[in-house]
């Protein structure tokens, strides 16, 4: 506590403004949260989201409160877990139900008849948004979303099974770089007139399509779209994972080393390896603070020792 009070000081001793320095040490004691979080320190975890949103008068982000619930779910404290829960279900209208089911955090309080008004009306928001979605907008990025991977997939395939057929490989990535131009133009327009479209508007799977636009995008357009992509991250219209990705292919095509860990590459034989790298450890902490698991467990996933 006396920590938090000489932060905040020092703020207005350098003419930062009292709310600046509110949302810096709340954005603060969040990655602290998060990081405890994925350390399985779940009660020093829930205490740290506990002081974030005092200290942000109780203001906080859904998915702040969201992970707040989980983590009062791992410590085992089911009415603080639903406190959240049910503040963002009832109050914040959360939709993301899928989410919600998969999430593995919950199981120590899915026996509370809670879980059953909770996630009901987390359907319930979910379906009422589906609703109200733009249908035309979101079937035109659905539609970006599922031919970019088809054919990044299908040029990855040809690189691994086939890494010496240069003339399949060829051909393929012509076929890439046209769909990935074409729709780079198309999403771009969309940023320039109405922003970063959100899950709210077009649904997840939309939303995502502008990521992978953005990420097989050129160097010179991710720099000029990343500040609307890092806004987008601040308002949860894209993910800190998504923000990883496209920071480490930023670095890479820079001459950098990346900072993440989440970019491999493929040898001559058609076998991955992981990208050069800041640190192992630097990069398992800043993975820690964004919720992505040990880069040794991740690269376990490609055959990588």
């Amino acid at each position: 506590m006396r920590k938090f009070y000489v932060f905040i000081l020092i703020y207005v001793l350098f003419g930062i403004s009292f709310s600046k320095a509110q949302s810096e040490v709340y954005l603060h004691l969040i990655k602290t949260a998060d990081s405890l979080f994925y350390f399985k320190e779940y009660k020093k975890s829930t205490y740290a989201y506990t002081w974030a949103f005092r200290v942000n008068n109780y203001r906080s982000t859904l998915n702040d409160r969201y992970k707040a619930g989980r983590a009062w779910s791992q410590y085992g404290v089911p009415d603080s877990a639903y406190f959240h829960l049910l503040k963002i279900a009832e109050q914040g209208n959360f939709i993301d139900y899928d989410r919600v089911i998969a999430d593995e955090a919950f199981k120590p309080i899915q026996n509370d008849p809670r879980w059953v008004k909770f996630t009901n009306a987390v359907k319930q928001n979910h379906q009422r948004a589906e609703a109200n979605l733009d249908q035309t907008l979101k079937a035109q990025l659905d539609t970006i979303h599922d031919n970019l991977l088809h054919w990044h997939a299908k040029l990855d395939s040809v690189k691994r099974k086939h890494p010496k057929d240069s003339i399949k490989i060829a051909e393929i990535t012509k076929t890439v770089s046209y769909k990935d131009s074409l729709y780079k133009e198309i999403v771009t327009d969309l940023w320039k007139a109405i922003g970063w479209i959100g899950p709210n508007v077009v649904g997840k799977k939309a939303r995502d399509a502008q990521f992978y636009v953005l990420k097989f995008a050129s160097l010179y357009t991710q720099k000029k779209y990343y500040p609307l992509f890092k806004k987008a991250v601040k308002d949860d219209f894209a993910t800190l994972e998504q923000m990883a990705i496209i920071e480490d292919i930023m670095a890479l095509k820079q001459g950098k080393k990346q900072i993440y860990g989440t970019q491999l590459a493929y040898d001559n034989k058609g076998n991955y390896y992981l990208q050069p790298i800041e640190s192992q450890t630097k990069t398992n902490q800043l993975r820690a603070e964004i919720g992505l698991i040990p880069l040794e467990e991740y690269l376990k996933d490609y055959g990588i020792d």
